[in-house]
């Protein structure tokens, strides 16, 4: 089986996933790294990396099909996942902190923690807001809730910034732009 007639398309057809991946036959000790030419559609080129691909055949080689283990090529995104997590766990400083000591040249990321910041400057007036509504006592319902889809968009915030994606938080002010 040549490596250009592998179906990867099925998998992966409108994926912008980062170009290095791992292939492995399925038997043992023929793995490779590979580069896959373009974004995956269709017939895909796929190029050896730095060294031939040897194939290995053994008598206990398996007939399951060729597996691609995509790696992420990124940067370190630690402080972006720290501002999207702390910020509704610790409230609007830590993001804030973050933002103004990152002086970074990754703008994905910068964006990401500006996103951050811009989320829990918003959510700090919106608790103004829901302890004004405690008077009436509709407050002690809004504020959870509100808090509660806030660590649902951060945990969706922290999953794109993983991902490679840009995120925008629902109902947030853009403070910082």
């Amino acid at each position: 089986m040549s490596l250009t007639s592998l179906d990867f398309a099925s998998d992966f057809a409108s994926s912008s996933l980062p170009t290095k991946a791992t292939f492995s036959t399925g038997m043992r000790n023929a793995e490779s790294d590979l580069l896959i030419k373009g974004p995956i559609h269709g017939d895909v080129e796929v190029f050896l990396r730095n060294e031939p691909f040897v194939n290995i055949m053994s008598e206990d080689a398996d007939d399951r099909p060729p597996v691609i283990k995509l790696q992420n090529e990124s940067k370190d995104r630690s402080l972006g996942s720290l501002a999207h997590i702390l910020g509704p766990l610790v409230g609007f400083l830590a993001p804030v902190l973050i933002y103004a000591t990152y002086n970074g040249d990754d703008e994905f990321l910068k964006s990401h923690i500006r996103e951050a910041t811009n989320a829990s400057l918003t959510f700090l007036i919106a608790a103004i807001v829901h302890s004004f509504l405690f008077v009436i006592l509709i407050g002690c319902l809004t504020f959870p809730v509100h808090w509660l889809m806030y660590i649902i968009w951060a945990i969706n915030a922290n999953s794109a910034l993983n991902a490679g994606q840009e995120y925008n938080y629902p109902l947030t002010i853009r403070f910082i732009s």
